[in-house]
């Protein structure tokens, strides 16, 4: 459980006919908890509160965001080959990100990752505003 109060931070703000900033306080709160599930699955859940204390009406993101985080991942051969699924929700505007990951380390030093990002929800959401840049990632990291 973690919980921060961050005072005059700058947030964009939009008119009609301008852009500018203002100063306003934040509060975050979070709550998460890690599983060990059967089958060797380790889970990870997440809650965040976020919140902009006197938000003008010309703030560019929400007033609140809710936003919950849903990891799982499971190693096979010796952890050589590991499966990732995540899942983020904004629940203020029913939007998310869902990304899978695959994942094999080819030698002591190189891996190989393919994975897959999708978008949804609103175009004014957190998530949804990327919804048309859906993405498959194929990566080859090597270590020095």
């Amino acid at each position: 459980l973690e919980a921060s109060f961050q005072p005059e931070r700058t947030f964009n703000t939009r008119t009609e006919v301008d852009l500018s900033t203002a100063r306003l306080d934040q509060w975050r709160i979070a709550a998460a908890v890690d599983i060990d599930a059967p089958f060797g699955i380790f889970v990870n859940l997440q809650y965040l509160h976020d919140q902009v204390m006197s938000a003008p009406d010309d703030l560019i993101r929400p007033e609140i965001d809710r936003v919950v985080t849903a990891f799982a991942r499971r190693g096979f051969l010796n952890e050589t080959l590991l499966l990732e699924l995540r899942w983020y929700g904004e629940l203020e505007q029913d939007d998310g990100m869902a990304r899978g990951m695959l994942e094999y380390q080819l030698g002591g030093n190189s891996r190989l990752r393919l994975s897959g990002d999708y978008f949804y929800g609103v175009r004014e959401g957190l998530f949804g505003q990327f919804q048309a840049r859906d993405r498959l990632t194929l990566a080859i990291e090597h270590t020095f």
